[in-house]
């Protein structure tokens, strides 16, 4: 992942947090904290359109902070 917008193997996530995000079922999504929950926690369970289902492991064993924290950082570099 990328923070400035370019692309990588993940998505960046400039612009991320509170966006409508296509994932790769043709499903759009909110990318809400309930979202960015989903997608740490298991990463493969909806992934986003144009890119591979390539995270090797679900991030599960992250502490309730540790998780917060992380959803806090994506949001503040996702600008919103």
């Amino acid at each position: 992942h990328t923070i400035d917008g370019q692309r990588s193997m993940g998505p960046s996530w400039q612009g991320l947090a509170g966006s409508e995000v296509q994932l790769a079922d043709g499903v759009t999504v909110t990318a809400d904290e309930a979202y960015l929950e989903r997608a740490i926690r298991d990463p493969r369970s909806e992934v986003r359109a144009g890119f591979e289902n390539l995270m090797p492991v679900a991030y599960g064993d992250l502490t309730d902070e540790e998780l917060a924290d992380l959803i806090t950082y994506i949001t503040e570099v996702s600008g919103s």
